[in-house]
């Protein structure tokens, strides 16, 4: 039997703290996200559509895309990573995500000096929104990426390439 796709309660709370009490948590809500009740964890693929709720009333003027990318970055960039290397960053990527949830993993290589390769097994069809995260996070370290761009990995995977001059 295979487990259950889960999204931690925490994040879910982390992430939409902001909608709370704003007019798109009653559409959350119709769409099973009650942001006064909150749940220890949630089915993994409620997420999505969740995001698109949110990003779309915090960016209405954006495509869909760009819009979850904004949403990530901004959730992202207060993660506490101001005086830290982008190697330590990328290094701690991987259990920093772990309150996430079960629903993929991420691990990261780097590859020469200045590129660092993450490898998220399942984006759960985000992958701006978590090509906005890894912006957010490296945005702040000591080291300022040159860039951050994604390809599809897999069925349903991505990899995020972060490079710096």
């Amino acid at each position: 039997m295979r487990e259950e796709r889960r999204v931690s309660g925490k994040f879910v709370e982390w992430l939409f703290a902001t909608a709370r009490g704003a007019p798109v948590s009653i559409r959350l809500r119709g769409a099973g996200l009650d942001l006064d009740q909150p749940a220890s964890d949630y089915p993994a693929e409620l997420l999505p559509g969740w995001l698109q709720l949110l990003s779309s009333a915090l960016h209405p003027d954006q495509r869909s895309g760009e819009a979850l990318r904004l949403t990530g970055f901004a959730a992202a960039q207060g993660r506490q990573t101001n005086g830290r290397s982008l190697q330590q960053v990328m290094t701690d990527l991987p259990s920093k995500l772990e309150m996430v949830g079960n629903f993929f993993d991420v691990s990261v290589n780097t590859h020469g000096e200045h590129c660092y390769v993450a490898h998220f097994d399942d984006v759960n069809s985000l992958p701006t929104f978590f090509l906005g995260v890894l912006q957010g996070v490296t945005s702040a370290s000591t080291q300022q990426p040159y860039q951050v761009v994604w390809k599809p990995e897999g069925l349903s995977g991505a990899r995020y390439e972060v490079t710096v001059r």
